[in-house]
């Protein structure tokens, strides 16, 4: 998952069907906070750089 601060997220073991509710939902971020952050298991795997 990729945030608009630039850091790219990859979250575990989350069920196709959250995925699919994310993906339809009219706001990705309302959906996020309440469906999956601090929820599931995840790892930052990028940064944002500033050049």
């Amino acid at each position: 998952m990729k945030f608009h601060s630039g850091g790219i997220y990859q979250y575990f073991k989350v069920p196709e069907s959250i995925n699919r509710g994310l993906m339809a939902a009219f706001s990705h971020g309302k959906y996020f906070h309440a469906c999956i952050k601090d929820l599931y298991f995840y790892q930052k795997i990028l940064l944002k750089t500033t050049y």
